[in-house]
């Protein structure tokens, strides 16, 4: 009964979002309802007609209709509208609203299973991070996927997946919850699980206003395995970037593992002046130590011991990044860009413009210099399809200062900005670790679109490598960045 008047409630809505657009035809709306107000005043007729209709179901309906039913309603009814025009906008529930401005973040570390994770009340664990090469790759799963559920997998072929059970602060078992257990309990529990194969239920594909329902569920089989090699320490194991710069002296400078080595063919480096720094996403963390790290200080850190090894040409790889902090990406790209016709060093990377053509720049000291000759290529840029938003603001400004060469394929066409936006005049108790705390219904929406240094957007579009440089194949891509770095 709930999801049909939900479906009713929609219909209804769509049918007021036809009406405002017959007014544009010539058609006065106004005449619907009894003030007759103007069809310019557009919020007077929507609220209106949507709380004259909400009211009159909730009197007359033939089931009674509880308050959660009502509200649930209009969420997906302004879900299913806003999304015709804004496919990234959503309107948020005080838990969700909740969530994004007081993340529960978690790290799984490198050796476990090789993916990092937001959790979202109520919905799962988020997939914000893949380790490229990690059992959790290697095994199919990807960013952006929500895990509903874990378990033990079967140990025979006809057995079934098991609950995993962990003794709570109360002393008591309780059974692990992708959606319940809280997200630092799920991390203790996992980093202890050394020998059994885990299944991750998985919904891959859906959206926000179904809460993913609508998405295809998979089951995933990850065992724990080693990413990192053994023999590095804590110090040089990195969340957001990765890095290979060969052997010197019979150590190997880098923070992959030989397996990884092999499958990206690296090794094609060895015995040339290129290293080698992989960009997971753009974004800063908290361990549970307290300790932080952020792309800009991982990327500046791998730069240095690469440039200690004497490595003096460099290939980033930006397959598969989703993107993340536009501030993060402004810190990056001042290691990367230069303008020998500029007379400041404080160099453009994008500028965000909103509806009315006010613009944000964001501009960055450049630090080229210390890092890269002043002449010839001494970067190429790897992407994919997966490359996405602030991953394609740095490649758009590696492109504009002509300072790489893109490899690999088109990027994803993500030149828009989103915001959040918590409405405080609509507060809710809401249950968070079992402390009742106040939230907000909220809106999340697009707000600008980016612009390269040039003045370029790609939204829609992404950035294409010239015809020479399309190259599917960590190996093909490895000796084809080689070659053009190694060109006199």
């Amino acid at each position: 009964m709930k999801n049909n008047f939900t479906r009713r409630i929609i219909c209804l809505l769509l049918v007021i979002t036809m009406l405002f657009s017959f007014a544009s035809c010539g058609i006065n709306i106004g005449d619907l309802i009894n003030n007759n107000p103007s069809v310019g005043d557009v919020d007077k007729v929507s609220t209106t007609l949507v709380n004259r209709a909400l009211a009159y179901l909730k009197s007359n309906y033939v089931d009674k209709l509880t308050d959660e039913q009502m509200i649930e309603a209009a969420i997906a009814g302004a879900n299913q509208i806003l999304q015709q025009y804004d496919k990234y906008g959503k309107v948020l529930t005080p838990e969700q609203t909740y969530e994004l401005f007081n993340p529960s973040t978690t790290v799984t570390s490198g050796d476990i299973f090789g993916f990092g994770y937001v959790q979202i009340q109520y919905l799962g664990l988020y997939v914000s991070t893949i380790i490229i090469d990690s059992p959790a790759y290697n095994q199919g799963l990807l960013s952006e996927d929500i895990i509903v559920d874990i378990k033990y997998a079967p140990i025979t072929a006809f057995g079934r997946a098991e609950p995993i059970t962990y003794i709570g602060e109360d002393n008591q078992e309780h059974i692990l919850s992708a959606k319940g257990t809280p997200v630092l309990t799920i991390s203790k529990v996992l980093s202890k699980i050394t020998t059994r194969t885990l299944r991750f239920t998985v919904l891959r594909g859906g959206t926000d206003e179904m809460c993913y329902e609508d998405g295809k569920k998979l089951e995933i089989d990850i065992a724990r395995g080693t990413i990192y090699n053994d023999n590095l320490t804590q110090d040089n194991q990195m969340y957001f970037v990765e890095y290979y710069g060969g052997s010197s002296n019979g150590n190997l400078i880098a923070n992959v593992s030989s397996k990884t080595i092999k499958l990206r063919s690296l090794k094609e480096l060895d015995e040339t002046n290129i290293g080698y720094i992989r960009i997971n996403q753009f974004g800063s963390v908290t361990y549970q130590d307290g300790k932080t790290t952020s792309t800009s200080v991982e990327v500046k850190k791998a730069l240095d011991i690469l440039k200690t090894a004497g490595k003096t040409k460099i290939i980033i790889d930006l397959k598969d990044n989703p993107g993340g902090d536009v501030s993060q990406v402004q810190a990056v790209a001042g290691f990367f860009i230069k303008d020998d016709l500029a007379t400041t060093q404080n160099l453009l990377v994008t500028t965000l413009k909103d509806r009315n053509n006010k613009s944000m720049p964001y501009s960055v000291t450049s630090s080229y210099s210390n890092y890269f000759s002043k002449d010839g290529l001494n970067i190429v840029v790897l992407t994919n399809a997966n490359s996405a938003s602030a991953s394609e603001l740095l490649t758009g400004a590696l492109i504009d200062y002509n300072t790489a060469v893109q490899v690999g394929d088109t990027t994803y066409g993500k030149g828009i900005a989103q915001t959040y936006l918590q409405f405080t005049d609509l507060p809710k108790d809401i249950e968070v670790d079992g402390k009742v705390v106040k939230s907000y219904y909220g809106i999340y929406y697009t707000v600008a679109y980016y612009y390269s240094p040039k003045g370029i957007n790609i939204h829609g579009v992404g950035y294409t490598p010239n015809a020479g440089n399309i190259i599917d194949g960590y190996d093909q891509q490895i000796l084809r960045a080689i070659s053009l770095l190694t060109a006199k």
